[in-house]
């Protein structure tokens, strides 16, 4: 397996909005750390956990994208 290898699978409805909530919920975490990490003077620190908030909010919002309503 290569690090960016594409994967299909094949999740209820229920679960892929099990899957969104998580990674949205776990985004806003990380942004919460990123912000305490910034106020004490670890930007460096900060600057990577609000990348990976983002990233987990775009992964999200792909997800979510194609869920049907």
């Amino acid at each position: 397996m290569k690090e960016n290898d594409l994967y299909t699978i094949k999740v209820c409805l229920e679960d892929a909005q099990r899957i969104v909530k998580a990674l949205r919920y776990e985004a806003y975490h990380l942004s919460q750390e990123s912000h305490l990490a910034c106020e004490k003077g670890a930007r460096d620190y900060g600057t990577i956990l609000w990348e990976e908030s983002a990233y987990y909010n775009a992964l999200s919002d792909s997800i979510d994208f194609i869920i049907p309503e």
